[in-house]
């Protein structure tokens, strides 16, 4: 089938092997380990949607307003329920075997089970348009859902980040379209049956679950050799990895690309996207297919990162059956993704942005976008790294990455699945802070938010750009310092 046409959506009754363990057309009630994860939450509300009954535990309790804006009730992570209080128990891959509600449902023989397994089941009657590779799945996942939710085959989502305005609750249908993000980490998506997948590209990742490059890439070539001989897979021209992965499927494949160079081609399967004009953080990006234009999208974003997911998200949008005009309409009132260069304000005189970016790649490219958005302007950040293994192996990536700023601060890592003491993980920081000064800037080690926040009131100038990135709690410093009045009293 060629782009531009509108897929028809055939019976699936047979394609997809449903999970028989949960029978999801009657109310459960679920009890979410990990509840606080940004996964987590979307299948909150994905549960809520269509009337199960939720409670959540997570190691770090979240404060009342949390709990209330995801209308769910929270139990502490040490409370054992009573016997049959639970239906059925979805485990974030982030909780260790030996916590003890897991052990609790599995004494109590309640049904346990991945979260990726969960939405599979879910989503079992629709065609999944599975999101996967290493950088830009929220991001390209969440523009392909927004685009796709204005039609009548959009059955719903299932993103690892929130979009900033919630995408509409609708009732998951047999034959509808649902778009998920697949999350590679301890080979997850495998759960999933994807009949459409957008691939955004394979960087190395994930050092604790993957103990080389060869075994992950034979990860995503297990995942993609998963798709029927009629479905699509859609890559990045650029990424050889991807390429090769692309040969392990059966279907036909298309490519995408961003820049000044890779268009024009002949190639009918082709996308490519280039800038048109950026003006207050808004991008018109020309999209051509081939040698033809498709569109002039105008979207909320900035950064050839975004452009690069824009293009991505519009040439699968297509694929699905969505017209250039409806791509157009759709993506101009784009909300944005939260974490992802989200606005958070102003203070003292300086623009404050934060980013969920922790993989040197993603570092570097957020960091030319923000360049290019604010010339001229000075640049500081504050950055706390995500797991002590990623930042070893990747320890000079990142000092090369950060180096573009005027001025780094480095928090002490956060161990996210890891056991490791609170001075090991200062004590990277610490490194990394010197490898970052060894190119020439500035840079030091942070022992808390608060260290950071009393550098910003010191060394910040009306007129900076402080930018904030980490996928831990580097993010909170923004609450922080927009309460001052709760922070002065407590000084």
């Amino acid at each position: 089938m060629r782009p531009g046409e509108y897929w028809k959506l055939i019976p699936v009754s047979e394609r997809f092997p449903v999970c028989t363990q949960i029978d999801w057309t009657i109310p459960k009630r679920c009890l979410l380990l990990g509840a606080c994860g940004a996964g987590m939450r979307t299948l909150t509300q994905i549960l809520l949607g269509a009337g199960h009954v939720v409670t959540g535990a997570d190691l770090q309790h979240p404060d009342p307003s949390e709990s209330r804006r995801h209308g769910i009730l929270f139990v502490g992570w040490h409370r054992i329920p009573p016997s049959g209080a639970f239906d059925v128990c979805i485990v974030s891959r982030a909780i260790v075997e030996s916590a003890p509600l897991r052990i609790w449902a599995e004494q109590e023989a309640v049904p346990c089970i991945p979260l990726l397994q969960a939405v599979n089941s879910l989503f079992a009657g629709t065609s999944q348009v599975c999101v996967a590779g290493t950088h830009g799945k929220s991001t390209t996942s969440g523009l392909l859902a927004w685009i796709l939710s204005d039609g009548a085959s959009y059955a719903g989502s299932f993103l690892g980040a929130e979009i900033s305005t919630p995408l509409p609750l609708v009732p998951i249908h047999e034959g509808g379209l649902s778009v998920i993000e697949s999350c590679e980490y301890s080979e997850s998506y495998l759960s999933l049956q994807p009949y459409f997948v957008l691939l955004t590209g394979i960087d190395g990742d994930h050092f604790d679950c993957f103990s080389d490059l060869a075994q992950e890439q034979a990860s995503y070539r297990r995942f993609v050799s998963k798709l029927p001989s009629d479905g699509w897979l859609l890559r990045p021209h650029a990424c050889r990895r991807s390429a090769d992965v692309a040969r392990h499927t059966e279907c036909n494949d298309g490519t995408f690309s961003f820049g000044s160079g890779g268009g024009g081609t002949a190639d009918q399967e082709h996308w490519h996207g280039s800038l048109r004009g950026c003006n207050s953080g808004e991008s018109t990006i020309r999209i051509r297919v081939g040698q033809t234009r498709f569109a002039d999208v105008r979207v909320p974003l900035y950064g050839a990162h975004n452009g690069r997911n824009v293009t991505a998200a519009v040439a699968m949008a297509n694929r699905l059956g969505t017209s250039a005009k409806q791509c157009v309409l759709r993506l101009r009132e784009f909300p944005g993704i939260r974490r992802r260069l989200e606005s958070r304000g102003t203070w003292r005189g300086m623009t404050m942005l934060d980013d969920y970016a922790h993989h040197p790649t993603a570092v570097a490219t957020t960091l030319r976008a923000v360049r290019n958005r604010f010339h001229g302007r000075s640049l500081r950040i504050v950055f706390e790294p995500h797991q002590v293994l990623r930042t070893t192996r990747l320890m000079n990536s990142f000092a090369s990455a950060l180096c573009q700023a005027d001025d780094v601060g480095v928090l002490a890592v956060y161990p996210a699945r890891e056991t490791v003491s609170s001075a090991t993980c200062h004590r990277i920081s610490v490194q990394l802070a010197a490898t970052i000064r060894e190119t020439g800037s500035r840079a030091e080690p942070l022992v808390s938010l608060e260290h950071a926040i009393r550098r910003l009131e010191s060394c910040g100038q009306s007129g900076d750009v402080i930018l904030t990135m980490g996928a831990g709690q580097v993010h909170r410093i923004h609450d922080e310092i927009h309460r001052p009045i709760q922070r002065n009293s407590a000084a």
